[in-house]
């Protein structure tokens, strides 16, 4: 985003009104831009024992991950896909479990994509919903209280 032009009238604006408008704005435009909420992804390669296949390849099932490739040479197993990062922690620690300690995982930031068939995270907001303009605009002028 880019702002291109603004006024100030003195006495009557301040750099407040600014950064108070700037929330309202930014939301507006990102409403109109029609965005999408992308989350980061790693490639991933799991190598475990033949004897584990069915509980190694359920956990990067279980955790969102788009298998690309599984093979086995001799007594291992090999499964190569892309993983949703915040789903990779989770499949580290259950790895030892279901690959009897023999199983290793490598990992590294591939990208991001966008979210799909489950829910956008939401974080908590700490002060007043911009996407509410009225109360926005009310809090900003001291005229409600609390968020």
């Amino acid at each position: 985003m880019t702002l291109t032009r603004t006024g100030f009238a003195s006495p009557l604006s301040a750099a407040g009104d600014f950064r108070n408008v700037t929330p309202l704005v930014v939301g507006d435009a990102l409403k109109r831009a029609g965005t999408r909420v992308f989350e980061p992804t790693h490639r991933f390669e799991l190598e475990a024992p033949v004897t584990s296949v069915g509980a190694v390849s359920a956990l990067p099932a279980g955790a969102r991950a788009v298998p690309e490739e599984q093979s086995t040479r001799g007594d291992r197993c090999l499964v190569r896909g892309t993983i949703p990062a915040a789903e990779l922690h989770g499949v580290t620690r259950r790895l030892p479990e279901s690959s009897r300690g023999e199983g290793v995982l490598v990992s590294e930031f591939e990208g991001y994509r966008a979210f799909t068939d489950h829910p956008i995270p939401i974080r908590a907001r700490t002060g007043p919903d911009p996407y509410d303009r009225d109360r926005y605009m009310l809090h900003t002028l001291g005229r409600v209280r609390g968020s």
